[in-house]
């Protein structure tokens, strides 16, 4: 009941917000520090499409928490935790990226990797604390709306192997289903390490890029140290819920070639 009753009271709020973009859009704008959008030229394109994107988020959001709570069903609250939990990742990822470009800009520094080195990480001039939701509350976020948690590139988090192993078994106990053990700039030391710590600890092993864009010198997508056949046994892509999604896919695709086989 408690779970409905918040459900419900976030729906109205961002319902409300919904509202308040068609109704008073400069007042809902200058609530999330913007002003609106002008022209181009002596058009509204740019207002309208910036009220009528801001009004769909918001509604959407609201309705299907809403639902989610008259239905008592979480699956509706899969679409609002997507959308709140993708525009505070993208939102966090803006502001890295769009500061250091602007200090680029401005000559301060050369490079994006001397931005990060002397403004942005932990010591740098321009680092604020970042409010992060707990290990728990992230794991049960991707496995609500259906993901498999990864513990991304442990190896750069500056851990020794003491603490890099209670890690594992937080992540672990948190129901978390993998580590990253290779990706771009990974010593050999290193993955061989989380091969073993991956195994040891019972959980699958991933892999990624971490490509972000084109700018990123140090890595392109698909562009990471493989892994050998002993490890891929422990691979991700054993991993149940991603064995469930190719079936479905496989199933999808089967359908599609017989719906064309009689047409």
């Amino acid at each position: 009941m408690i779970a409905r009753l918040i459900s419900a009271s976030i729906g109205l709020v961002l319902l409300s917000s919904a509202f308040r973009w068609t109704l008073d859009p400069e007042t809902a704008a200058a609530g999330l520090a913007m002003t609106l959008v002008e022209g181009p030229g002596d058009t509204t394109m740019g207002m309208n499409t910036q009220i009528g994107d801001f009004t769909a988020f918001f509604f959407t959001a609201g309705l299907m928490a809403c639902i989610g709570a008259y239905r008592n069903q979480h699956v509706w609250l899969y679409t609002t935790l997507s959308l709140l939990g993708s525009a505070a990742i993208f939102r966090i990822y803006a502001g890295l990226v769009h500061v250091a470009d602007f200090l680029i800009q401005q000559q301060v520094c050369k490079t994006r990797k001397k931005v990060f080195k002397q403004y942005l990480n932990k010591n740098g001039k321009a680092y604020i604390d970042a409010l992060w939701c707990s290990l728990e509350e992230a794991v049960e976020a991707i496995a609500s709306a259906g993901g498999i948690a990864v513990l991304a590139h442990p190896g750069r988090y500056g851990l020794n192997r003491s603490k890099l192993s209670s890690l594992v078994d937080a992540f672990k106990e948190a129901r978390g289903d993998a580590l990253e053990c290779t990706y771009p700039s990974i010593a050999i030391e290193m993955q061989a390490h989380l091969v073993k710590l991956a195994i040891d600890k019972g959980i699958h092993i991933s892999g990624g890029s971490d490509f972000h864009d084109a700018g990123a010198a140090w890595t392109d997508v698909g562009k990471f140290p493989t892994l050998d056949r002993a490890a891929a046994q422990h691979g991700i892509w054993h991993h149940p819920i991603w064995l469930a999604h190719d079936r479905a896919l496989q199933a999808v695709g089967a359908q599609k070639a017989a719906s064309q086989a009689t047409l």
